[in-house]
């Protein structure tokens, strides 16, 4: 179980009280968060309103955003004259792009020649990724 802390966010005047009086809100929320907001990080997150734990009246927790971290950056392999070949840990992605303009003749053309230019490049790639790994075998 963590341990939870109620934190006083705000002093805030209602413009609906017409005598003025000054309202305090408390927010939960736990140790982890606590210390990276007292570190100057930025939490982002969602409030919402709950019952205590003792559930005799009602506050406002802090629960932050499960956001996983950005994976490695795709691998360019080859940067096409329409388009690229990249490489990810899990997919090879090829992109390729062309103008509606052009007949269907040579748009067919263009695309086989763009598909044929990227696999050279990502055969090329692996064989040379063979050959140094034979070399570190050797070695």
């Amino acid at each position: 179980m963590k341990e939870v802390y109620v934190v006083k966010m705000a002093k805030f005047r209602h413009p609906s009280l017409k005598n003025r009086k000054i309202m305090k809100i408390e927010v939960e929320v736990s140790q982890e968060i606590l210390a990276a907001v007292m570190d100057g990080k930025c939490v982002e997150g969602r409030l919402r309103l709950q019952l205590s734990s003792m559930r005799t009246h009602q506050e406002i927790g802090f629960s932050p955003y499960n956001r996983k971290p950005k994976g490695s950056q795709d691998k360019l392999i080859c940067q096409l004259e329409n388009g690229w070949l990249k490489e990810s840990p899990k997919r090879i992605k090829f992109y390729n792009s062309v103008k509606k303009e052009l007949d269907l003749i040579t748009i067919d053309h263009v695309m086989k020649r763009e598909l044929k230019t990227a696999m050279r490049a990502f055969l090329g790639d692996k064989l040379v990724e063979l050959m140094l790994k034979e070399d570190d075998v050797e070695q």
